[in-house]
């Protein structure tokens, strides 16, 4: 039971993974495919918290230290972005949501849109960054844990990556979008590929900063 229960984990997140990655190329895919695959990230979002319900349960026990007060907050506020950028979508639907008799607001939903959008990459990337350690425990259960020359390898690759991240950071102006100086996506006719590869990067970056800082805190904590 157990392991069906990771397994499903598993793969819910890898989805939702994949549908962060898609999202963000929004103006590659165009709106109807975005609308669509946008509905189906909201419903794997609340699949995931169904799947970790006893996380909600727990939220008012126990005692809190610095790391789970921030991964509480970082939770909750992922949250709302996500209800935010649901909500926004379902005003500016012109397909999957087109039937429902709203009308107006949708300049003000765009600018919600974009803003919780950027956020919500950032944050999920926080996100999945904490809890890296334990995500990376659960392939090694299923794939065999390997050679620590392997992972150190991999590890080494991980950080050359995060440092394209920084210029793919700059590149696609997301500090522009975070602070809404820049409310407009535009495809500079990079290929699918490069542009998968760049926000893949800046994924790596995010988690292996949080995880760095993290691990460096529990060291801290333990010294």
């Amino acid at each position: 039971m157990g392991r069906n229960k990771i397994s499903w984990k598993g793969m819910v997140d890898g989805a939702l993974f994949l549908l962060l990655l898609n999202q963000m190329g929004y103006v590659i895919t165009g709106q109807q495919h975005h609308e669509g695959t946008g509905t189906v990230m909201v419903l794997l979002v609340l699949c995931h918290n169904l799947l970790n319900r006893r996380w909600f349960g727990a939220v008012g026990k126990g005692k809190y230290n610095s790391r789970r007060l921030f991964g509480t907050a970082l939770n909750f506020l992922t949250i709302a972005l996500m209800s935010a950028l649901f909500i926004s979508g379902v005003i500016m639907s012109r397909y999957v949501f087109d039937f429902l008799p709203i009308r107006g607001g949708r300049a003000l939903a765009r600018r919600v849109h974009i803003l919780c959008a950027y956020w919500g990459f950032l944050l999920m990337a926080v996100h999945m960054g904490m809890h890296w350690d334990g995500m990376k425990r659960r392939m090694g259960n299923t794939f065999g844990k390997g050679e620590t020359e392997g992972k150190r390898l991999l590890s080494a690759v991980g950080w050359a990556v995060s440092v394209y991240g920084i210029y793919a950071f700059y590149r696609h102006e997301i500090l522009s979008f975070l602070w809404m100086k820049n409310e407009f996506a535009i495809f500079d006719q990079q290929s699918v590929f490069f542009f998968v590869m760049d926000y893949l990067a800046m994924i790596i970056l995010i988690v292996n900063v949080t995880n760095f800082i993290f691990n460096m805190k529990r060291k801290e904590h333990k010294a």
